[in-house]
This record gives structure tokens, sequence and C-alpha cells, in this order.
């Protein structure tokens, strides 16, 4: 179990890095992440986290996957908020006057 944790968390780390360090969206993706938890009875109990982007602007589809999952396995239910180094400012084309005339 410690090593499906361990595999799921560095690929979910490696989402988050996507959506931390660049100035585009993340690329279109369908995700799915395993995790044990230590329930108060002592058993584990298996969770799955799905991630579902479309390649746009998937910050409140994240946040919303994030909130959801943090509520079914107890971590929080405090509502879930990104923090400001996470999605930057996106870069768009530029676009002179010469782009409309041609």
């Amino acid at each position: 179990m410690a090593r499906v944790n361990d595999n799921s968390m560095q690929e979910l780390n490696g989402v988050l890095s996507t959506v931390k360090a660049t100035t585009e969206y993340p690329a279109a993706m369908d995700k799915q992440f395993t995790f044990y938890m230590k329930s108060s009875d002592g058993t584990y109990e298996k969770f799955e986290l799905a991630i579902k982007t479309s390649g746009g602007d998937c910050r409140n589809q994240l946040k919303t996957t994030f909130q959801n999952f943090f509520e079914v396995t107890g971590i929080s239910s405090t509502p879930f908020q990104w923090d400001a180094e996470y999605f930057p400012p996106v870069t768009l084309p530029s676009h002179t006057e010469n782009d409309h005339d041609q």
C-alpha cells in the first residue's frame, strides 16, 4: 500500500508541477490515482482520485475534484483554494494590427 501511495503521489505531484510551472493550460488528461488511507479503526480504505482536464482552463474543475476528494477521504471539509503560484497568467498569442490586415 505504501508503494501505491508513493507512486500515486509522485504522479500527482507531476500534474501539480505542470499547472505551477507553465504559463500555458495543462494538456488534456484523464488520470486515476489510488491512495490507501488508514481509518479510525485501524483498517485501510482505498480511495480513487480521478483527474480529467480538457486542455483548457481547468482550475475550477480541478478545484472541485480536490475539494470532493478531501471531503470523501476526511482530509478536510475546508473549501479548497489554489495558492497564488498555481495557474499563473496564461500567455496568449499576441496580435498586431498587421495580423488583422492579412
